[in-house]
């Protein structure tokens, strides 16, 4: 860990001397984290219960008791899904690929819940698995993600889940979510992210919000995938 904190603030310090372009939009595709995006409003917020979900077997869930246990906790697997699919990889259903990240330790099962996601065991799951360069950025700001997302390098970011309203009031404590990062504008200030538990049809797709209410539920710390 001592050694990703030291890389990653090298890397900053690298990003604050590059040039960085005004504009970049990756063409990424998206993935809900729940078999049916247009739920994920309802499920996200407690107030639709999962075992309804009538997709559920999209989710390679083996039922929809197993499904409805990892579905809240799969956020992750949705972001690993949309960087296997912008780099046209062997894309497994979202439970699938949690099962196999949780033999790496990227999930422990604990007294009939869900830990994780760790992000050491994620990344080595993600270079055995899919032979992809992926590393823990314990030391990530805004600078790095504009230099990293320019040189079409992958971020998944980690955020509060409220980040999908910006009207959410600022968090106390950030973190406990994933999202993908899409593109950015620098004349605007503007970043882009793919929202795997976004309200649908507003926040799930290239959700587009400015760099200070990105901030408001950033925690500094992500995974950059490099490609």
């Amino acid at each position: 860990m001592f050694f990703n904190y030291l890389q990653s603030l090298a890397i900053e310090m690298l990003s604050r001397t590059s040039f960085v372009k005004q504009s970049v939009m990756m063409q990424i595709p998206y993935f809900s984290q729940f078999a049916t995006p247009e739920l994920a409003d309802t499920i996200a917020s407690g107030t639709f219960d999962p075992l309804k979900d009538r997709k559920w077997k999209q989710s390679g869930a083996q039922s929809k008791e197993e499904y409805a246990k990892w579905c809240i906790h799969t956020c992750g697997m949705a972001c690993l899904k949309m960087v296997l699919g912008y780099l046209n990889k062997e894309n497994p259903p979202i439970v699938n690929l949690a099962k196999q990240c949780m033999q790496y330790g990227g999930y422990i099962a604990r007294n009939n819940t869900i830990d994780g996601l760790y992000y050491e065991p994620f990344c080595r799951f993600v270079k055995d698995t899919f032979t992809m360069s992926a590393s823990v950025a314990p030391f990530l700001t805004v600078r790095r993600i504009l230099f990293e997302t320019g040189r079409k390098n992958l971020i998944i970011a980690s955020v509060h889940p409220n980040i999908r309203n910006i009207n959410n009031k600022t968090p106390k404590e950030n973190g406990g979510h994933l999202v993908v990062i899409t593109g950015f504008n620098t004349k605007h200030k503007t970043i882009c992210l793919h929202n795997p538990s976004g309200n649908f049809a507003n926040s799930q797709q290239h959700y587009t919000i400015s760099w200070v209410d990105f901030e408001r539920f950033f925690a500094g710390r992500g995974i950059v995938i490099s490609v």
